[in-house]
């Protein structure tokens, strides 16, 4: 018989959110950000790397035509972690990543005849990964 004097909660150590595993404790806000599952970091920015919103980044830099570095404020623990990129556009992008490294993540844009291209609407990025 379970009652309300016995019963008593337990919020994840880092260690316990990092493994993804104890279904005894709870995710607390403050340690969200170690489970595998949740972005790391992520933004929305325009062609000249204005950030629109953001978490985790400290500054977008505009290197070239279709070409910018996402500046991550709490580095990764090694180039080993996922990146995504998209655009929003009224033509055909596509968006990808370039170089990993543990403090910045490049993304590209092509048009669809695989030139480089800035875009007239949004591009979004994020990344997924082990800090």
């Amino acid at each position: 018989t379970l009652s309300w004097g016995t019963a008593a909660a337990s919020a994840a150590t880092q260690a316990e959110m990092e493994a993804a595993s104890s279904t005894t404790v709870y995710a607390s806000p403050g340690r969200t950000q170690y489970h595998p599952g949740t972005a790391k970091g992520w933004a929305k920015f325009d062609a000249a790397g204005a950030i629109q919103v953001s978490s985790n980044v400290t500054s977008i830099t505009d290197t070239g035509v279709g070409n910018w570095t996402v500046n991550w404020t709490t580095a990764f623990s090694s180039a080993d972690y996922v990146g995504l990129a998209a655009a929003r556009d009224t033509v055909a992008l596509i968006a990808a990543i370039g170089t990993l490294a543990t403090g910045t993540m490049q993304v590209l844009m092509f048009n669809d005849a695989g030139t480089a291209a800035d875009t007239g609407g949004a591009i979004t990025a994020a990344a997924f990964g082990d800090q």
